[in-house]
């Protein structure tokens, strides 16, 4: 049994994920275990277009929604164990994987003790900096989700992180832990580093401008998703636009765009910013990638950041923040301090104005992304996976 706290879309008997999830996903579990059962929420969402979403049901997969509790009589119960449908549902598990962080997943895991069926933990966020980074009220709840994340991994015989290093740091385990980022790398042949050559922005040049002409600086992620660092970039972008008139930000995901345009406006970058809506995990994404000139994530937050490492893979260079453990894939002049507008202004400047510096970077970033790559990843995740349904099996007495 899968369980996380991620909105699923049904039309039909067909489910589609908004990008964290495809069908390809459940291929890490299917190959230790012979089926799955995925507990996670529903969005309901007539009006969403599925078919800039992923499908993600497949044979083998089973999914079982349950409501989102937003009373606090409803979230202290699930807290204390109390959640009876997720407990049933966990009895008769042979095996819970759960990722966090996510609600239902700190009570999955709670439960699996509770009922000693064997306890896999995937580590893909840091609850710490994610409050930290919210608001002032989530600065108060910063240490209590840190004490959960904490007591989770201490508690769990086996763990495995999205990080080479800073998850493990901050939340260690005593049991066989592994390393993989959960990135899916498509295996789409890579364009040329120097030009890209097609263009996926929702723009058009402007009079008298030729589209070869036009730098596209790049960042994906929901648009009203704050830890996202959007507001970093225009912010950034607004102090040097004047010098690179032919540069366009591009802003790609779902979600209310409304503050992302009046902020726009009110810096001056009318026609300065695209934003081409959701485009879907695999070729789509890899094609819009290659349409960039420059991907930046300024993000607040981060385990490890797929969206970075798949700019790299597609031989992009690429400015971000330090948050997580980004700094396993960019070296420190290619990082900045999480909301430091003027230090990524800076480093704007440095590459907008140089396409031999771009190049240079996008090849380095091209041959660190090879150890993403699924040959790379399959290895490490299979061999987690195999060794937690060996455990299984010798707790049922296989």
């Amino acid at each position: 049994m899968h369980v996380y706290d991620h909105d699923y879309i049904r039309r039909g008997s067909a489910v589609y994920s908004s990008g964290a999830f495809n069908r390809a996903s459940w291929d890490r579990y299917l190959v230790a275990f012979d089926t799955v059962l995925v507990v996670a929420n529903e969005r309901i969402d007539p009006a969403a277009d599925v078919a800039t979403l992923n499908r993600v049901d497949r044979a083998g997969v089973e999914f079982r929604f349950l409501p989102k509790e937003r009373s606090l009589r409803g979230l202290a119960a699930g807290l204390f164990g109390l959640h009876r449908q997720l407990s049933e549902l966990v009895r008769g598990a042979d095996a819970v994987a759960v990722r966090l962080t996510s609600e239902l997943g700190y009570q999955a895991a709670g439960l699996a003790r509770r009922h000693d069926t064997p306890l896999a933990v995937e580590v893909v966020d840091c609850p710490w900096d994610a409050y930290r980074a919210h608001s002032v009220r989530g600065r108060l709840f910063a240490p209590l989700a840190w004490w959960r994340m904490r007591r989770a991994l201490a508690r769990t015989s086996f763990a495995i992180y999205v990080t080479e290093r800073f998850l493990q740091r901050r939340y260690p385990t005593r049991g066989l832990a592994a390393a993989a980022s959960n990135v899916v790398l498509a295996d789409v042949p890579a364009t040329s580093t120097d030009r890209p050559v097609e263009r996926q922005a929702d723009s058009s040049p402007a009079d008298g401008e030729d589209d070869d002409d036009i730098l596209r600086i790049g960042l994906v992620g929901n648009l009203d998703v704050k830890v996202k660092g959007h507001r970093i970039l225009l912010e950034a972008f607004a102090s040097v636009a004047d010098r690179f008139p032919t540069a366009r930000l591009v802003f790609v995901g779902g979600g209310d765009a409304s503050a992302l345009d009046a902020l726009a406006r009110q810096l001056g970058l009318e026609g300065r910013v695209d934003m081409p809506g959701r485009v879907s995990a695999g070729e789509p994404m890899m094609h819009c990638l290659d349409a960039l000139d420059l991907y930046v994530h300024p993000s607040f937050k981060e385990g490890l950041p797929r969206a970075v490492i798949e700019a790299m893979g597609r031989g992009r260079a690429v400015l971000a923040s330090r948050a997580g453990g980004t700094d396993e894939l960019l070296p420190a002049e290619r990082l900045h301090r999480p909301g430091d507008v003027r230090g990524l202004a800076g480093q704007l400047a440095g590459l907008l104005g140089d396409a031999a510096l771009r190049e240079r970077l996008g090849r380095e970033n091209l041959a660190v992304a090879e150890r993403f790559r699924p040959t790379a990843l399959d290895a490490r995740r299979h061999a987690f996976w195999r060794a937690f349904a060996a455990h299984c099996a010798h707790c049922k007495g296989d």
